[in-house]
């Protein structure tokens, strides 16, 4: 899964070819967190999401490169608005200083909290749907 001449234009970034190999066409992903980015240096401007992949690692992917199937926003994620526009819906301890840098570390603590968010957020996506008589179609 590659981003278009087009895509990349639009957001300003590109997405690294080894980190699009991870990706599967076709493939349903859970949502971690979600970020909307604004003139970034790294993400340019647009929507990224935040996706497992095997072995607790955590990839950022443009959200244009995927079908939203379930709308829903997660009850687990917190907003944060940040100094230089950008915007974050994260689980909180994805907030925390050097999260991320502990996730690619392997940091006992920091993979709990990960594995925890994965499975909250597993269990809320397979809930039923209460509202799931208005969607058209």
């Amino acid at each position: 899964m590659q981003l278009t001449p087009e895509q990349e234009a639009r957001i300003g970034a590109t997405f690294p070819p080894d980190a699009a190999e991870l990706l599967t066409v076709g493939a349903q992903y859970l949502v971690i967190g979600l970020q909307y980015d604004v003139n970034s240096i790294i993400w340019g401007t647009g929507a990224w999401i935040q996706l497992q992949l095997p072995a607790e690692r955590l990839l950022f992917a443009p959200l244009c490169l995927f079908d939203i199937v379930d709308g829903r926003p997660a009850r687990l994620w917190h907003t944060r608005l940040w100094e230089d526009g950008s915007i974050t819906l994260w689980p909180p301890p994805f907030y925390r200083d050097y999260f991320h840098d502990d996730i690619k570390g392997g940091v006992a603590a920091a993979v709990a909290d990960l594995r925890r968010a994965v499975e909250l957020l597993q269990l809320e996506a397979e809930a039923p749907h209460p509202d799931r008589a208005l969607d058209a179609g």
